[in-house]
């Protein structure tokens, strides 16, 4: 979400209601979201969740690395959980050509841990807005470089490296292992 609909999303809310806009908007989005399938989740500006429900968000899952980036196992690790509930946004009550935007927060997060998506309650202690990409600390140590790009060196570079040491007969194995560990080694940084 940019500061637009951030902005948009507060406002609403200050006066009592849901962000509603037209379904042209989540089409685009959705589009948006298919365009960028190949990309790491942490790297995409946008995602279809796996369920239009609530769930159980769990560290390796591409809804929750889409969500909270890079920052997925230091939260998971931080607080102790197993899971994040995600409170999905309910849409039984709209029209078939309007979609509902919501800002994402975390409800006890030194508790249970749920992410809200669809209630209008940042009015109490108990909640905690979300962080804008790229301005924590975390994100300030990024290399340069998108994990996208790193699974795509790797995809590129692992079968040429193992050729030319002879052992081409073993990329098949080593390939997709290394670029899983690599991934998941970045991800813990």
């Amino acid at each position: 979400m940019n500061l637009g609909m951030a902005m948009y999303a507060v406002n609403s809310h200050r006066d009592g209601k849901n962000p509603i806009m037209s379904r042209d908007f989540y089409e685009a989005v959705k589009e948006i979201a298919k365009n960028e399938e190949g990309l790491c989740p942490e790297d995409r500006t946008s995602h279809v969740l796996q369920s239009s429900k609530d769930y159980d968000l769990t560290p390796e899952m591409d809804d929750t690395r889409f969500t909270l980036g890079r920052s997925v196992n230091e939260y998971f690790s931080k607080f102790g959980h197993k899971g994040i509930r995600f409170l999905n946004l309910l849409t039984d009550d709209l029209a078939k050509d309007e979609c509902i935007v919501n800002y994402l927060w975390f409800y006890s997060p030194d508790f249970d841990s749920d992410l809200n998506a669809r209630d209008r309650s940042l009015n109490d202690d108990y909640d905690a807005f979300g962080v804008l990409r790229g301005t924590g600390e975390a994100s300030s140590q990024n290399s340069g470089y998108s994990l996208t790009d790193v699974k795509k060196s790797i995809v590129n570079t692992t079968p040429k490296s193992l050729e030319a040491l002879g052992l081409s007969g073993v990329k098949d194995i080593v390939a997709g292992r290394l670029e899983k560990d690599v991934l998941e080694a970045l991800r813990k940084k």
